[in-house]
């Protein structure tokens, strides 16, 4: 079972109580948090959050937010207006591996 949301919700009590400090050596750790859960956000329909945790998740949220704004422009272009269908986590992640 994977706890993204924990850990997610674990590491800013952490920053909020100086118990973790920013630094260069927690920052990837940080990052990779929120990543993953911007990641299983959006595979459950939280595309509000999604966005929030991709903007905490450094270059790569940066990156897979950027796939997820070309491929939704990409599929309203081609699906009707009245339908509302965003990209799938999966379908991010391979666009951000390849």
């Amino acid at each position: 079972m994977e706890h993204y949301d924990q850990a997610a919700i674990f590491l800013e009590s952490c920053l909020e109580h100086r118990v973790l400090q920013r630094s260069q050596e927690a920052t990837p750790l940080s990052h990779n948090v929120y990543l993953e859960y911007a990641r299983h956000l959006l595979a459950i329909g939280h595309v509000r959050a999604f966005k929030h945790y991709c903007s905490k998740a450094g270059f790569k949220g940066e990156q897979l937010l950027e796939n997820y704004f070309k491929q939704s422009s990409a599929k309203s272009s081609i699906l009707s207006p009245t339908s509302s269908s965003s990209p799938s986590a999966h379908s991010l992640l391979v666009d951000l591996v390849s």
